[in-house]
């Protein structure tokens, strides 16, 4: 499951200020980049904690605050949310009040919750793309099955109807609605689904 976009949320704890970023990050160096651009941002905030998790690579920083207390507790939530290649950062403007280190465990770990459950997310599932022309007639037909049955991508009227759609297969349905006329196979795609 993959952030879409760029989610923010604000938390006010105990006079500090907990603001929480959520995106999508392909590599280590697309989330040192946006690390980089948030403390450019931040450039006077108290601490900037980072997590990333991905396939293979999980990090995290606490960003001087004491150890475990702020990146683990961030990147634990990334892991029970299921997310992938997902930065998240946590920017923290101290209040004056000191919350000890399971203060901050809570702190980091809420702001990201709050941050996730404002965020949109998608999965990515790869798909095989078709083409299909039909006389508008036939056509007529199977427009509402190709509509809710596959992944429209484009659909054209000219002389006839050229549907572009994806699937992960054709089915014996829409065969039988095009009276055997079999799609033309395009290719693959990488196609997001809302979660």
């Amino acid at each position: 499951m993959f952030p879409e976009g760029i989610t923010t949320a604000k938390l006010i704890i105990e006079r500090s200020e907990f603001i929480g970023y959520l995106k999508r990050c392909d590599t280590l160096d697309e989330h040192r980049e946006f690390l980089n651009a948030i403390k450019k941002k931040h450039h006077d905030a108290t601490h900037v904690v980072s997590a990333y998790i991905a396939k293979d690579i999980k990090r995290s920083s606490d960003d001087g605050e004491p150890s475990g207390t702020a990146g683990i507790p961030v990147l634990s939530v990334l892991e029970r949310n299921n997310l992938e290649n997902t930065s998240a950062l946590v920017v923290r403007y101290f209040g004056g009040i000191k919350l000890g280190a399971g203060g901050l465990v809570r702190a980091y770990s809420n702001t990201i919750s709050e941050t996730i459950k404002k965020a949109a997310f998608y999965n990515e599932e790869e798909m095989k793309v078709f083409e299909l022309s039909l006389a508008y007639d036939l056509a007529s037909k199977i427009d509402h099955y190709i509509r809710n049955n596959t992944l429209l991508l484009d659909v054209e009227y000219v002389e006839k109807v050229n549907y572009r759609f994806a699937a992960s297969e054709i089915s014996d349905k829409l065969l039988e609605y095009t009276k055997g006329e079999k799609p033309s196979f395009l290719g693959y795609k990488t196609i997001k689904k809302p979660v």
